[in-house]
């Protein structure tokens, strides 16, 4: 299990971008791409407020880890 603190996992996500492009399958880079500007929107978010900004567990079966803010959960994870 990967756990990633403070804005690395938009960090890391955003940047991915780029690659999220398959001219031969759609689906997958609607998805890929979605990831992405959802990890755009919270290292925005994440960069311009001076809480403590950590991540839930990426499991099998989350598409988006939950995103907390000094301890609290403001995004819940989202589920594949």
């Amino acid at each position: 299990m990967l756990f990633l603190s403070g804005s690395r996992v938009p960090e890391e996500l955003s940047v991915l971008e780029d690659y999220a492009r398959n001219p031969s399958d759609r689906a997958r880079n609607d998805n890929l791409s979605q990831l992405c500007k959802t990890a755009g929107r919270i290292r925005r978010k994440v960069d311009g407020h001076p809480a403590d900004w950590t991540f839930g567990p990426w499991d099998r079966d989350v598409a988006f880890p939950s995103v907390l803010s000094d301890g609290a959960v403001v995004v819940n994870a989202q589920l594949e």
